[in-house]
């Protein structure tokens, strides 16, 4: 999701695929993109949990705002990223 909300992966500044997938299993996780509205921002930062204890499940996600309800914070045409 953040590709789709960027255009670019998580990690724009790293070029190197080494380099990449050292980040990816340092666990540190990639920023949010700070234009996204907050139900997308917070069904994001759910999706990257790395604990699995932590993580919600994939039915749980289904149940997330962002999905019920588009991730619209109001019922008008605001974009939902």
């Amino acid at each position: 999701m953040i590709e789709l909300a960027t255009a670019d992966h998580p990690w724009p500044q790293i070029k190197n695929i080494g380099d990449l997938i050292e980040r990816i299993s340092s666990k540190e996780l990639p920023e949010i993109p700070g234009h996204l509205t907050p139900v997308c921002a917070d069904f994001i930062s759910q999706c990257l949990q790395y604990d699995k204890d932590k993580r919600p499940s994939a039915q749980k996600l289904l149940e997330h705002p962002y999905i019920t309800e588009g991730g619209l914070p109001n019922q008008d045409s605001t974009p939902l990223m």
